[in-house]
């Protein structure tokens, strides 16, 4: 499975709405799989991300993945330190 991260943002009237997407991509078509609310503005912190993931481990598991993508905002010690324990 081809996977993505990211995130989105937005208002709709004076509601900010913040929400982080796993999905994957199957031809040219791309479907969310897990999502995750956040209650902020700013970018997620490293445990949804991880967190994502580990739900998708848990129904599929991680041999299914063949490629990993996500924006260069996902930073952070933790975070890099579990991409690289699950891809290296």
């Amino acid at each position: 499975m081809h996977l993505m991260l990211d995130g989105t943002n937005w208002k709709f009237e004076t509601q900010n709405i913040n929400c982080l997407v796993l999905a994957v991509k199957v031809g040219k078509i791309t479907f969310p799989l897990f999502w995750r609310m956040l209650d902020h503005q700013k970018n997620s912190p490293p445990q949804a991300r991880i967190s994502l993931l580990n739900q998708f481990k848990e129904i599929f598991g991680f041999d299914k993945i063949l490629s990993f993508s996500a924006d260069r905002e996902f930073v952070g010690k933790d975070w890099i330190t579990y991409l690289f324990d699950l891809f290296v």
